[in-house]
């Protein structure tokens, strides 16, 4: 088959209401009750399709003169590094040949997805298996549909840290981060000894755009660690007025440490970020990275 793309027009707008009724009624009615079904019908109507066209990139895709899919992308809230992929249909006769996949690669070389550090999708249930293949995942780990039936789902493309240094340099920011302590059943607890620095530190970093802090802890844990661990309590919230890195990077911070329980993976030095994984004792307390790794250990086993 061969499927190509072009932006919507206003002449499209009737026959793409139609494809879109058809697929919510034969499509997504294994997923939601007719209540539902007939409800996500009557919101995408004409005028609907009309006002998401002003503020979206649409496209539609075609087999020869006829549409058989649809989708559009836009900045999340008017953002510049987020951006979110909306009202994507394929006919159910067209299903499972590809149209949708080519509707993805589409919206992904457009210039909103081209500059978004991150790319939410609001997702049907019955488009979840779909997303899943192209690379999506679940916003914040959440599977869940929200009150409004709605899967949140998410692709990262960039750092956040990185695309902020290119607009200040080395200046001085407010930084978020998120980690924790991870113990033993000795009762010792894991640190890392940074590539940046040389130093000992408790496994974290910086929350990403769209992330929640227990959803970084998780992240900083597998990838300076390569454990999966699962977030406990609150230890507490540290902040550094000023740090100096290596590379003149300058942050005030505001650290929010969890207990974090290891349920799986193993120890791993990537040799970059992660130079050494060890657990310390009590009385085996290393050099320190800043103030808020040496005001945890002091909460964890000084007080």
């Amino acid at each position: 088959m061969n499927v190509t793309m072009r932006r919507i027009t206003l002449e499209d707008v009737p026959e793409v209401t139609e494809l879109i009724h058809k697929t919510i009624r034969i499509s997504n009615s294994k997923d939601y009750s007719p209540d539902l079904v007939e409800a996500m019908v009557q919101a995408h109507s004409p005028e609907f399709i009309q006002r998401r066209m002003g503020w979206t990139h649409f496209y539609v895709a075609l087999d020869g003169e006829m549409i058989i899919g649809c989708g559009a992308i836009a900045p999340f809230f008017d953002g510049e590094i987020e951006s979110s992929l909306f009202t994507i249909f394929v006919l159910p006769e067209y299903q499972g040949h590809g149209v949708g996949r080519t509707i993805i690669q589409t919206l992904e070389n457009d210039e909103y997805f081209l500059r978004a550090l991150r790319i939410e999708i609001p997702a049907s249930i019955t488009g979840v298996p779909f997303y899943l293949k192209m690379g999506y995942t679940y916003k914040n780990g959440i599977k869940e549909p929200d009150g409004e039936h709605i899967v949140r789902m998410e692709k990262r493309r960039g750092n956040y840290i990185k695309w902020l240094r290119s607009k200040v340099g080395h200046g001085k920011v407010i930084l978020t981060f998120a980690g924790g302590c991870i113990f033993n059943e000795k009762g010792e607890v894991l640190l890392q000894r940074r590539g940046d620095s040389n130093k000992w530190g408790f496994p974290g970093g910086a929350l990403e755009i769209g992330e929640t802090p227990q959803t970084a802890a998780v992240r900083e844990a597998k990838e300076e660690t390569g454990l999966d661990v699962e977030v406990g309590r609150v230890i507490g919230v540290y902040n550094d007025l000023d740090i100096r890195y290596p590379s003149g990077d300058r942050a005030q911070s505001v650290v929010i440490a969890f207990e974090l329980k290891a349920v799986g993976g193993e120890l791993f030095c990537d040799q970059e970020e992660t130079l050494e994984l060890r657990y310390f004792s009590k009385d085996e307390k290393p050099e320190l990275f800043t103030k808020s790794h040496e005001d945890l250990w002091k909460d964890i086993f000084e007080q």
